[in-house]
């Protein structure tokens, strides 16, 4: 039986409309338990032209689990790219997508007002290519809040740090270790097994 790679769009796509599965592969990148989640934005693929490549992204809107045992609602952004693009093209499609959300969802956005709010933000990006810079399988950027005076780090939550600044997840699933130890190995080992079995796949 033949497994669909999940880094192809489709196959992407189908699995996590699927509650349960998005849950579970969402809990595991953000090491922290997914409690409640919906889908904010079907998703969006974001062509380039010139070089017949595409980035593709899903929006969700998330209530995760805190180390405190407390829960917040954040805004998950996923974009996945199986091919080199430009680091710019990245930023570009964030803030092109923001800014059009309103026009291309205003039904959605009268159905589920509370997209608007404003949430925290946590992008993953999802590569099917090494960055040559970034020499790990999976790097996670935290936000800090250091006291530019002490250089101490401040132990605080602040809402205008939380709402201007984004955690990230950077995943290069080539990256993947012989040796799979911890759950998101294990997670990423399935979709690595069929990366370079294209044939017949459409994405």
């Amino acid at each position: 039986m033949k497994i669909i790679n999940p880094l192809y769009d489709k196959a992407f796509k189908y699995l996590m409309e699927n509650d349960k599965f998005a849950k579970k592969v969402l809990s595991v990148i953000l090491d922290t338990e997914v409690v409640e989640l919906s889908l904010a934005q079907q998703e969006t693929v974001l062509p380039d032209e010139k070089r017949g490549l595409s980035l593709f992204r899903l929006d969700f809107k998330a209530d995760i689990k805190e180390s405190d045992g407390s829960q917040k609602t954040v805004l998950i952004e996923l974009q996945k790219s199986k091919y080199i693009t430009d680091i710019h093209r990245f930023r570009n499609y964030l803030g092109a997508n923001y800014m059009s959300k309103p026009k291309e969802c205003e039904s959605e956005i009268k159905k589920y007002p509370e997209y608007l709010a404003a949430y925290p933000i946590i992008t993953i990006y999802i590569l099917g290519y090494n960055l040559d810079d970034l020499p790990y399988m999976a790097v996670s950027v935290n936000r800090e809040i250091i006291n530019s005076v002490s250089k101490e780090k401040l132990n605080v939550k602040s809402f205008f740090v939380e709402h201007l600044t984004h955690q990230s997840h950077i995943i290069q699933v080539k990256r993947l270790p012989e040796k799979r130890q911890t759950s998101l190995e294990r997670f990423f080992n399935f979709v690595q097994s069929k990366m370079d079995n294209r044939k017949g796949i459409h994405h």
